[in-house]
């Protein structure tokens, strides 16, 4: 069953910050594997592959110490056709820049990627590393496809 994720609040919140381009040096091995794939040195499997092996970054507003819900108010975002995505990150430094842009996502949760896919609502996407050159936007679809492998 999938967490309850709240409605994104209005304002900065669904402000596209995609377009921020980040330089990134890769500081994990998802990051250098996504910098492969950027550089068409990795096929879209392994980055899929890799991405589900990793442990993942995600702001929230709380933290729920007894981890009844893994998403309470996380970091959303919207995609080009005005879906909504969870915002992920592969590293603390990573979340750091919407951290400082919304303080309101004062917890930085590390979950394992694949239990973020699980928890996901089926209308739900994801991107990986906003604002940072090299990541991962997946939409709903994508997500649910993946969902079905892993269940």
């Amino acid at each position: 069953m999938a967490a309850p994720v709240a409605d994104p609040p209005p304002a900065r919140q669904g402000e596209n910050v995609f377009h921020l381009n980040q330089e990134l040096v890769p500081e994990t091995e998802l990051e250098q594997l996504l910098w492969n794939a950027k550089r068409g040195h990795a096929t879209y499997e392994e980055v899929i592959n890799g991405f589900l092996q990793s442990q993942v970054k995600i702001l929230d507003t709380e933290f729920d110490p007894a981890q009844r819900n893994l998403l309470h108010r996380p970091f959303l975002q919207y995609g080009p056709h005005n879906e909504t995505l969870l915002a992920l990150f592969t590293t603390t430094t990573r979340a750091d820049l919407h951290r400082q842009r919304h303080p309101q996502y004062r917890c930085l949760k590390t979950l394992s990627a694949v239990a973020v896919i699980r928890s996901l609502p089926p209308d739900m996407g994801l991107v990986l590393n906003s604002g940072w050159k090299v990541g991962l936007q997946l939409g709903p679809a994508e997500v649910a496809e993946i969902r079905s492998q892993i269940l």
